[in-house]
């Protein structure tokens, strides 16, 4: 294990200070993209299951949500498209 150590530590000190804040912005962003993808993945499945509670108990409420969200989506995509 200490092997392993005193590679980690030969490799880092051989690195200049540009790189190593360069690893540590990557770091940092990779976690950041991580926090982010589960906090949308939770919003995007807890989306799926309104709809779907909506879908059985209450399908005109369902039927308006999906059209809410279906001229939603046509927004910001349109918004997008002229943006960019």
């Amino acid at each position: 294990m200490s092997e392993l150590f005193e590679s980690i530590k030969a490799a880092l000190s051989s690195l200049s200070i540009n790189q190593l804040v360069a690893i540590f912005i990557a770091a940092i962003a990779i976690s950041l993209g991580v926090k982010m993808l589960k906090e949308g993945l939770s919003t995007l499945f807890t989306v799926i299951g309104i709809l779907a509670a909506l879908y059985f108990f209450a399908p005109d409420l369902y039927y308006h949500a999906c059209d809410f969200l279906i001229q939603l989506w046509h927004s910001i995509t349109s918004m997008l498209l002229t943006v960019f």
